[in-house]
């Protein structure tokens, strides 16, 4: 998904994306809330990958800096996002705590 956001944009994506997930996801007994809220972070990182994400196009033409300049100082910034995706990813119930809380456990 995060390579499909770096060259689609997030809504097409979701729409080709989650219906072969979801019943994939739910025979692996993956929460729904818990992959809405993965695919959600990994769309959003794929957007402003540098020098491929459509965000990243977008910031530059407003900014008037040019790419690979944006490119190198985002770089820092998508790593720590890719490393909270990675912990999200792993720890579940960092992302079910709220939703558990709140409807009870399932």
């Amino acid at each position: 998904m995060l390579v499909l956001a770096c060259v689609m944009e997030a809504i097409p994506i979701l729409l080709i994306i989650t219906p072969m997930f979801l019943p994939i996801a739910a025979k692996a007994g993956i929460d729904p809330i818990f992959l809405g809220v993965i695919m959600t972070a990994t769309l959003a990182i794929g957007l402003i990958t540098p020098l491929v994400g459509s965000v990243t196009f977008v910031m530059c033409g407003i900014s008037r800096v040019p790419l690979m300049e944006f490119g190198r100082r985002s770089l820092p910034f998508v790593a720590v996002l890719v490393v909270g995706l990675l912990v999200i990813t792993y720890v579940p119930q960092m992302v079910l705590f709220l939703p558990n809380l709140v409807m009870g456990p399932q």
